[in-house]
């Protein structure tokens, strides 16, 4: 499920390379002496923040505020098993961000 934290991460590097000015997206992969590894992202929006994390396992980890209240907006753990399967997660957590 390494492909999962490649997937991610990669998809991070696209949207910072679009250079789009609208939201901020930034991205880090856990230590590789970690023993379960992992890929964040990270999203300032201009309706909400937030990070997902997925780990090597296929969880996933998904919370969005409001930059206005502070709100919890999304939180969710789920279980993902293929890269089509977290890439809705990523356009649901982005569609949070940027209402």
């Amino acid at each position: 499920m390494l492909t999962l934290l490649s997937f991610l991460t990669g998809w991070a590097e696209g949207w910072i390379a679009s250079g789009r000015p609208d939201m901020a997206v930034s991205w880090e992969r856990s230590p590789q002496d970690r023993p379960k590894q992992s890929a964040c992202v990270a999203v300032q929006g201009p309706a909400a923040w937030g990070q997902l994390t997925v780990w090597e396992s296929g969880e996933v980890t998904v919370e969005a505020m409001s930059t206005e209240s502070g709100a919890l907006m999304l939180s969710e753990h789920l279980s993902v098993t293929s890269d089509e399967e977290l890439l809705t997660i990523v356009r649901r957590f982005v569609a949070t961000c940027e209402v």
